[in-house]
C-alpha cells in the first residue's frame, strides 16, 4: 500500500514520489532569501533545489540556463554569492 501525501513547505506544495529520497537544502531555498538574491543581482545557493524550480528562477530572473541530468541540483557553474547579469549563461547538474 502506497501513502502520498502533499507536503507544504516554505509557500511551495510538494507532493512526493514513490520512491522519495530526502533533500536537505542548506543555505536559501526559502523563497524570501531567493527573492532578495535574484532582486540584487546575486546567484543564490541552488544546491538541492527541484531542477525546475532552479530553472523557472533564473529565466525569469533574464538568464540562458543549460541543465544536464535531472532531480535536484548537485552543481552550478555561477557560485553563490557572485554577481550575474542579464543573458549570462548558467550551467545546472542535477541528479535524482
Amino acid at each position: 500500500m502506497e501513502i502520498r501525501n502533499d507536503i507544504e513547505a516554505n509557500g511551495r506544495k510538494y507532493t512526493p514520489a514513490s520512491n522519495c529520497a530526502v533533500v536537505i537544502c542548506l543555505d536559501g531555498c526559502e523563497p524570501e532569501y531567493l527573492d532578495v538574491a535574484i532582486s540584487e543581482g546575486l546567484m543564490p545557493n541552488l544546491f538541492g533545489m527541484n531542477l525546475l524550480d532552479a530553472v523557472y528562477l533564473l529565466e525569469n530572473a533574464g538568464l540562458k540556463v543549460e541543465i544536464k541530468g535531472k532531480g535536484h541540483i548537485v552543481n552550478q557553474s555561477i557560485k553563490k554569492g557572485d554577481r550575474f547579469w542579464t543573458n549570462q549563461k548558467i550551467s545546472l547538474i542535477a541528479s535524482i
